[in-house]
């Protein structure tokens, strides 16, 4: 190797190297912005497909017996004539419950937490109300 293709070489090797350098500094960049957006892109994609619960003032058609901690099949039914809010009937064994086991509650949902009419729901009465899934 003669002392010019040493020097043509080495030229070569300090322009590969400083190559180099500017591709990391940009890897780096891009890192640095991913991680400072990622936490933020991921926060918005998690609201988007993990909705919040909601609380909703319905009017609940309680069955005769319905021990804490156990779980029925609800469903919306229409609105509700005396109150103009949506019922929940949790009572669908019995075609025609009294009014006297019909209560204005606020229930919390989780899930698609827009009622519409003949939505299915999976309730849990707790100690003073309810919490229904779907």
């Amino acid at each position: 190797m003669t002392v010019a293709d040493a020097l043509k070489h080495s030229e070569e090797m300090r322009e590969t190297k400083s190559e180099l350098a500017i591709h990391a500094a940009f890897w780096l960049a891009g890192l640095i912005v991913v991680g400072v957006l990622l936490p933020s892109v991921s926060n918005i994609v998690v609201r988007a497909v993990v909705p919040r619960p909601s609380t909703q003032r319905v009017v609940v058609v309680y069955p005769e017996q319905w021990n804490r901690g156990d779980f029925r099949n609800c469903i919306i039914g229409p609105q509700d004539v005396i109150h103009h809010l949506p019922t929940l009937d949790c009572d669908q064994e019995v075609s025609d419950t009294p009014r006297s086991r019909m209560f204005v509650m606020a229930v919390r949902f989780t899930g698609k937490t827009t009622l519409t009419a003949s939505q299915f729901w999976t309730c849990q009465r707790e100690e003073k109300s309810l919490v229904c899934r779907n």
